[in-house]
């Protein structure tokens, strides 16, 4: 899945979850 890939902060400002919403914010505030 697109979507899932290694965290990393580069791509996870363009990656999507399976459903196609944005997750890079919540992975960052996560990951913070």
């Amino acid at each position: 899945v697109p979507g899932h890939q290694p965290h990393d902060p580069a791509r996870a400002r363009v990656l999507t979850d399976p459903a196609g919403h944005p997750f890079c914010l919540v992975r960052k505030k996560t990951a913070d």
